[in-house]
């Protein structure tokens, strides 16, 4: 464990009594002496210059094993205000008869236990190399974020309180980032402060490198939530289980909707890159997605998997032909999805009603390009021995508008959970995506599962998600049909057709308070006031909802007579209603089916 002391510690542990345990008792009748450097000027004794301006000194003196040296060096008029001293100043203070190097070398190391500059909310702090900077590691355990980049950490007797902490490399080599630019980042970023996003609480730097302390410190990733669920969530009443999991997607929304305003794009929406706390919050992590991006982290990130959850803009694919043998595949890119690009055409035409139709392709820079080899070759009309050329596919980027990309990354999510929510397994989706592209990829490559290649295919598993939601009893599944038809719109091809991130925070907010009747998000969405978060963004941002109600302020009274009025058509009544054919008995009886509830759902066109 690491040794240092605050102020407050010092204070609170050194007196006369203390002191004067320490010493041998001829030592004990000189506390009491004047000072033999006073000459008569101050009435001033050893033990007051020891607890008024040598208290670092003499606790110092102590840790390397010579408390006695304390007289002679206050003799040489040697204070608090004299440290740190350099290894060559240590010399002066004669700790030893005869000169012994180890000794002041100790007393170099351990002088900086007692110097500790506090790190405080929103300030940034410089550490010198040998400074102790007062943090300590909570210990990992091998499921909590698995291969991150990210440390759990706590101050100094606050190990309830935790914090994750970056680090990012210092300097103009290849994956460093120069300190200006680290510094002008960390200004920029202390306006981004959520609830559900990983937020700067404060920095430091030290040894050629900076370091970001971030609030909330996560318990685990999405990815291993799903994979795993822990212990402590099981435990929890099924109920109370499934208003988590339901609420979810809202939080998130809420809190992209409030990056979004701030005019930052995520740019990085993944199951590893969402966290939960030992509180089932969730929330985006990584910090260094919004605007301090190295390479470093990028190399830390599992490139498959924001391949799978990039929106269509993201990753365009063109044919080049290369006089040479084809490279190894480093992205997903078997079966049907390595092959000609016209059968990729075919397969988008079968895409279900939910999915909006094909529009132009472009993205924001992702990384380096990545090329993979396609399964069609030609013959080559070189004059070269082999004969043969190789076409391969690579991936392009294009400026686009990243927001809108996030939009269709957080789809991807929200389906992961809604997933979870109605008891299917994840790697059934995975599977039931790339259930056109069965064969093996040439290199044996993987299937292609990701999103945007198999759009048909995720709109046929938002067909079997809203059948599972409709067989079930509890009123809180009627949130999900229209939590998926919203999901259709944002999973948009055409990226100025997706929702923005404040309207899908508003009609999330909708659905959880109309259909599943939760009374209150988790994020603290106020119908009863001014339409909560992210309606009072879409007012700021763009004067949207006038008239609409959030913002016009539809009251409790309100919303009651319209819950009461409220007469659902019978749709698809579950089995234990099925006698009530088509009564309104809200307990027992579906509202619209998705096809109907996305018309009236998102009757006002939102994507103008």
């Amino acid at each position: 464990m690491t040794t240092w002391w605050t102020e407050n510690q010092i204070n609170a542990r050194l007196n006369r009594d203390f002191v004067a345990s320490k010493l041998r008792p001829e030592e004990r009748a000189l506390l009491d002496k004047p000072l033999a450097f006073g000459d008569g000027l101050t009435d001033d004794t050893y033990i007051d210059w020891i607890l008024e301006k040598a208290r670092k000194l003499f606790l110092i003196l102590l840790d390397i094993g010579v408390p006695d040296q304390v007289f002679g060096v206050i003799d040489d008029s040697f204070d608090d205000d004299d440290l740190p001293l350099s290894l060559d100043a240590v010399s002066q203070l004669k700790l030893s008869l005869e000169t012994d190097e180890l000794l002041n070398k100790k007393f170099y190391r351990t002088q900086f236990n007692y110097l500790v500059k506090d790190l405080k909310p929103g300030e940034h702090v410089h550490y010198d190399v040998d400074e102790v900077v007062p943090i300590e590691p909570v210990k990992r355990r091998p499921d909590v974020l698995p291969n991150h980049s990210l440390e759990r950490v706590h101050l100094p007797g606050k190990p309830l309180t935790l914090y994750a902490r970056r680090k990012i490399s210092l300097g103009y080599t290849s994956g460093s980032l120069p300190e200006g630019d680290f510094l002008a980042e960390v200004d920029a970023v202390k306006a981004i402060s959520h609830d559900h996003i990983m937020s700067l609480w404060a920095s430091y730097t030290q040894d050629h490198s900076g370091y970001l302390l971030l609030t909330p410190a996560p318990e685990m990733s999405l990815k291993s939530f799903v994979a795993d669920v822990p212990q402590q969530f099981k435990m929890l009443p099924k109920q109370r289980r499934r208003e988590i999991l339901i609420n979810w997607p809202h939080c998130l929304a809420d809190a992209l909707a409030f990056l979004h305003l701030k005019g930052y794009a995520h740019r990085d929406i993944r199951p590893s890159n969402i966290f939960i706390d030992s509180s089932n919050n969730i929330f985006f992590g990584d910090i260094n997605s919004f605007k301090l991006k190295t390479p470093q982290t990028r190399k830390k990130t599992p490139e498959s998997e924001v391949y799978e959850y990039a929106a269509p803009e993201q990753w365009v694919r063109t044919p080049v032909v290369h006089q040479s043998a084809p490279p190894k595949s480093t992205l997903p890119g078997g079966g049907r999805t390595g092959r000609k690009i016209s059968v990729r055409s075919t397969a988008s035409s079968k895409r279900s009603s939910y999915i909006s139709d094909v529009s132009s392709l472009a993205s924001f820079d992702t990384g380096r390009p990545c090329t993979i080899a396609s399964t069609t070759t030609t013959t080559s009309t070189s004059s070269s021995s082999s004969g043969s050329t190789a076409i391969l596919q690579k991936y392009r980027s294009l400026p686009t508008d990243p927001q809108r990309s996030d939009i269709f990354s957080l789809a991807c999510i929200f389906l992961d959970i809604l997933t979870h929510l109605l008891k299917r397994k994840h790697n059934n989706f995975a599977s039931h995506r790339a259930s056109k592209n069965r064969s093996a990829g040439r290199g044996g490559a993987p299937a292609d599962a990701s999103f945007h290649l198999n759009l048909a295919q995720v709109a046929a598993w938002i067909d079997i998600l809203d059948g599972d939601a409709f067989a079930k009893d509890d009123q809180l599944f009627r949130g999900v049909p229209p939590m998926l038809a919203l999901i259709s719109k944002m999973l948009a091809r055409d990226p100025k057709a997706r929702p923005t991130a404040a309207q899908v925070e508003e009609r999330l907010d909708d659905a959880l308070f109309r259909f599943a009747h939760v009374a209150r998000p988790h994020c603290g969405t106020n119908h009863f006031a001014d339409g909560g978060v992210g309606s009072r963004i879409v007012g700021q941002a763009q004067g949207y909802g006038q008239g609409h109600g959030y913002i016009s302020g539809i009251g409790a009274a309100v919303w009651m007579q319209e819950d009461a009025r409220m007469s659902m058509p019978a749709g698809r009544p579950s089995s234990k209603s099925s006698k009530s054919s088509g009564s309104t008995v809200r307990a027992k009886t579906w509202p619209l089916h998705s096809d109907e509830i996305l018309e009236q759902f998102m009757s006002h066109d939102y994507c103008d």
